[in-house]
């Protein structure tokens, strides 16, 4: 597996490019209770699987039966399909020559359309963007651009206001490796081009994006230096990508996640000083939202986010008390609250990576967590207004997802 960091939020036993989508309303998050935090931990059973490690870092759905959630398994990118009842293992190809490709982000605007995008590495070319498109039966791989100074290609995020109109997003190398630069990426419905954007400093990453309409995007990342590290946010207007101002004083900040529940709201979230960050865009400028870590953890972030309306956001990722554990937050337009969130039976590592709601009560969140055999595999929960639970996803038992 290649090893490509690409945001704050990846850790131990992601598979490359695992990012961040988050965003919410504005206002205080709740501190979470040990009620909370015993509850978050409590175990259900759920079947394990044999095979080679997978994980699921992102999920889109058009209705609460039709999900379709990506990510890898071994070094193959992997797909798989929510109905209603039951999770399925859709095939998905892989590039010509390539040793290991991942799926790291998927936006669908209906159950028959859905775009996802991550990277393709094989010894003899390097790291390459990778998009591939269903058609409501099958996955293509589309023909992707490459910046010609780059090297070590990765798209990180997509979002897709109409089947015809996506944007993806995530950074590359220069030829000598001496910087690394943001990039966009837009499909017009028949060819991928590049956009140009703007770096702030000499290490750029966009990590994740959201999109109202074609032209209204909000992309958000990081920038930094050999010695410091800061947010960085880029708005597109239609026409040109232009750097916005992020607040200072946030050292070692990255916004690995965003949404826009419309274009002049947005939240941003990733994590700095080893704990949560949300940032807020209100039409006009970002400001720092306050945020609170579960109590007793030494590291925790928030992976991603969902929000039906401004003031109903979902918001997961993990804790680290002795061992990662998902977390689960809830929006509800003025505070924030930690929800139970089960974990399997035997499970160590535990993560939440991608959420996605289509109304108030009815999200799902997908991620991975380590078996009791010690395997990586599939995870996803399910909110139904209530309670979070555990929904069993199958897991490949070899490296051609079979």
């Amino acid at each position: 597996m290649v090893s490509v960091s690409l945001g704050a939020a990846f850790r131990p036993g992601r598979c490359a490019a695992v990012l961040a989508a988050v965003a919410v309303g504005g206002g205080v998050m709740l501190a979470a209770t040990p009620a909370a935090v015993a509850a978050a931990r409590a175990p259900v059973s759920i079947p394990g699987a044999a095979g080679p490690a997978a994980s699921l870092a992102a999920v889109s759905c058009t209705s609460a039966s039709a999900c379709t959630a990506v990510g890898t398994s071994g070094s193959v990118p992997l797909a798989e399909r929510w109905n209603g009842s039951t999770w399925s293992i859709q095939a998905t190809p892989v590039p010509s020559g390539s040793d290991d490709t991942d799926l790291n982000a998927v936006s669908c605007t209906s159950a028959s359309a859905c775009t996802a995008v991550g990277f393709s590495y094989g010894s003899s070319r390097g790291i390459s963007p990778l998009a591939e498109r269903w058609n409501g039966s099958t996955w293509s791989i589309q023909k992707t651009s490459n910046p010609r100074d780059g090297k070590s290609v990765v798209l990180a995020g997509v979002s897709c206001p109409s089947a015809s109109a996506c944007t993806a997003v995530g950074s590359y190398d220069n030829t000598t490796g001496t910087t690394q630069a943001t990039l966009a990426e837009r499909w017009n419905g028949s060819t991928w081009t590049i956009q140009t954007t703007p770096n702030a400093k000499q290490f750029n990453t966009l990590a994740t994006v959201s999109c109202t309409s074609a032209s209204a995007c909000t992309a958000t990342g990081y920038t930094n230096t050999s010695t410091s590290q800061a947010a960085l946010a880029e708005r597109w207007n239609g026409s040109t990508w232009t750097i916005q101002t992020t607040p200072s004083g946030t050292a070692g900040a990255g916004l690995v996640g965003v949404s826009c529940p419309s274009a002049s709201v947005c939240t941003a979230v990733g994590s700095a000083h080893r704990g949560l960050l949300g940032e807020r865009w209100t039409g006009s400028a970002w400001s720092v939202q306050t945020t609170v870590d579960p109590s007793g953890t030494k590291l925790s972030g928030l992976d991603a986010v969902a929000c039906t309306a401004a003031s109903a956001c979902t918001a997961v990722g993990f804790s680290r008390k002795g061992t990662d554990l998902p977390l689960a937050e809830r929006w509800n337009g003025s505070n924030w609250s930690i929800q139970s969130t089960p974990r399997p039976i035997g499970a160590g590592y535990t993560t939440l990576a991608g959420v996605s709601c289509t109304s108030d009560t009815s999200c799902t969140a997908v991620g991975s967590y380590y078996n009791g055999s010690n395997t990586l595999v599939t995870l996803a929960e399910h909110w139904n207004g209530s309670t979070w639970s555990v929904k069993s996803t199958p897991n490949p038992r070899n490296t051609n997802n079979t």
